[in-house]
């Protein structure tokens, strides 16, 4: 499969009919059409990150595809040195070794391709995009920016930072939003790692009623954050005993085992990772909490995307004055304001 695909007509035929009806899928729920439409506002017109993060890609690409396509990808793409094996198993180095000589033995190496993850620079001010959803019963609120790349060193602080405002249930957000507010189902953060700038999201499916409400509550929280209500002692050491007493559950079956290695390998952690896992997270700081939310947490800088009924929430989000209100489609084409 690896040095000889025959990608057959019949097989692509299928595969392409059912990602078309995916993505026809993705365009008719909230949250997909905030997901599909976020990264290219995000990272911008040819960056590898700008297609839909939902990964169906778009119906015009999608049809412009032919078998040929493949081959020609497969051909530019596919090198030994192009690529890392990872195996979780019952098998030694030497087995191992010997399987791939004589399996891959032939594979020879080449130049491969360089995409584009180029560093973008934040915007300078925010955006509000509103893509309408007639007769939604909710709004999904989207609230992202870019953030350091997974393989940066700070990135465990991040991730620590993330649990306190928005990454865990007892998290400042969902707090707010559905165990005070009830106006959410749930709400949280998100830090989407990859080899170039991450993704940091903020997410919220509320009520259409609270809208405006909730969008000023996210807002907030996050200024709050880096402001005049930073992270305090006791969410750190609650978030910080969390991360290290959920450690034994993390390793139970050999495909969690295998994520462990792959993310060690793709962002060059070193071999010590996991094994100091727990002692890195020993000696944080709350100084290091707070240092990650002040690089990371960006309020003045978000571009925001807000799916649901226009009708109902334009005059509110107006109101709110988070920044310009701008309009989408689906596939995230703006469309003139009414």
């Amino acid at each position: 499969v690896v040095l000889r695909p025959i990608f057959p007509q019949k097989d692509f035929n299928r595969v392409k009919n059912e990602q078309l009806l995916e993505i026809k899928q993705e365009e008719v729920q909230p949250i997909a059409i905030g997901l599909r439409v976020l990264p290219r506002l995000l990272y911008g017109e040819g960056h590898a990150y700008s297609t839909p993060f939902t990964g169906s890609g778009y119906t015009g690409t999608v049809n412009a595809i032919n078998r040929d396509d493949l081959v020609k990808y497969h051909s530019a793409w596919f090198a030994p040195n192009a690529a890392q094996l990872l195996v979780v198993g019952d098998i030694t180095v030497a087995e191992l070794k010997a399987k791939l000589e004589s399996r891959l033995g032939t594979w020879k190496q080449k130049s491969v391709p360089v995409k584009n993850i180029a560093t973008v620079p934040a915007p300078a001010r925010p955006t509000v995009y509103v893509i309408d959803k007639p007769d939604a019963q909710q709004s999904i609120i989207l609230a992202g920016s870019l953030a350091p790349t997974m393989a940066s060193t700070d990135w465990l602080n991040m991730e620590m930072m993330n649990r306190i405002i928005g990454g865990e249930f007892t998290s400042r957000l969902n707090m707010n939003l559905r165990e005070d507010k009830h106006w959410a189902y749930g709400a949280g953060t998100f830090l989407l790692g990859a080899k170039g700038q991450s993704l940091y999201l903020g997410y919220a499916p509320v009520q259409t009623d609270k809208t405006k409400e909730s969008a000023a509550e996210m807002k907030k929280e996050l200024e709050q954050f880096i402001g005049d209500k930073p992270a305090t002692a006791e969410e750190f050491a609650k978030v910080q005993r969390n991360a290290v007493l959920q450690l034994p559950g993390t390793w139970e079956t050999s495909d969690a085992v295998l994520g462990a290695l792959e993310e060690m390998v793709v962002y060059n952690r070193g071999n010590d990772y996991w094994p100091q896992y727990a002692n890195k997270v020993r000696t944080l700081t709350l100084d290091h909490i707070n240092t990650a939310a002040r690089n990371i947490v960006r309020p003045g800088q978000l571009t925001w995307v807000i799916v649901g009924d226009r009708k109902k929430i334009e005059a509110g989000i107006r109101e709110l004055k988070l920044a310009d209100v701008r309009f989408l489609d689906a596939e995230g084409k703006e469309q003139k304001a009414l």
